[in-house]
């Protein structure tokens, strides 16, 4: 296991502001938040010179995730008429 390194607490404190600037208010869940510091526990300067690229690929994924969930929803809703609509195109006979 790798240790943090040890910082000084002007640098811990610049870390701290550049990473809290960094996050977009009610925007992302505490449990991604969680998440992407414990990546990074061992890792603080990289953690946050890393953050807003972090931050784009979560919206991208949260874009992604909606659009995929809004197209199942409109499948589910379209579903029902497609069949009507195919049943009620192709003539045929149960005799």
């Amino acid at each position: 296991m790798h240790a943090a390194p040890l910082l000084d607490q002007l640098e811990l404190e610049r870390l701290a502001k550049e990473f809290g600037d960094a996050i977009p208010e009610d925007e992302l869940s505490v449990a991604s938040l969680q998440g992407y510091l414990l990546r990074n526990k061992t890792r603080p300067r990289e953690c946050v010179q890393e953050v807003q690229e972090w931050v784009v690929k979560e919206r991208e994924t949260r874009a992604k995730i909606k659009k995929e969930k809004e197209e199942v929803r409109l499948l589910h809703t379209m579903k029902p008429r497609l069949t009507l609509f195919l049943f009620a195109s192709f003539p045929f006979s149960f005799c």
